[in-house]
């Protein structure tokens, strides 16, 4: 019974530190730390630059895309509740929505930006 009791107290213990690390990100701190230029992990070439309410996508130097952008906890039929956001992004010229789910924007200063793509794929950013 002893053993039982520990072993139920240290799993306690477990679970409120990892809950403590979790990092929750509110809607007004996202779209805060969000705003400036971001370069991709994967291509160096690529850059997102978020001012105001507009997206800016360039390819080595070249704008390509502008969108304008919303923090949203939905996105077309997908909804989410509590501290879970989409960044909607509209484009400007024909009107197609795209939505990426925020996983991490300069958490810490971190300088990182991470999105779930809608095929699943970890999409990441470094602060400029």
């Amino acid at each position: 019974m002893k053993k039982i009791r520990l072993i139920s107290i240290m799993l306690t213990g477990f679970l409120f530190l990892s809950v403590n690390d979790c990092q929750i990100q509110r809607k007004e701190t996202i779209e805060q730390n969000i705003l400036g230029a971001w370069i991709s992990n994967d291509d160096a070439n690529l850059e997102i630059n978020f001012d105001g309410n507009l997206r800016k996508d360039f390819y080595e130097g070249v704008l390509t895309d502008t969108y304008k952008y919303s923090i949203s906890n939905s996105c077309g039929s997908e909804n989410f509740s509590g501290n879970q956001y989409f960044l909607k992004s509209v484009d400007r010229e024909d009107g197609s929505e795209y939505c990426l789910i925020i996983e991490a924007v300069n958490i810490n200063n971190s300088g990182i930006l991470s999105f779930t793509s809608d095929r699943g794929q970890l999409v990441v950013f470094n602060k400029k």
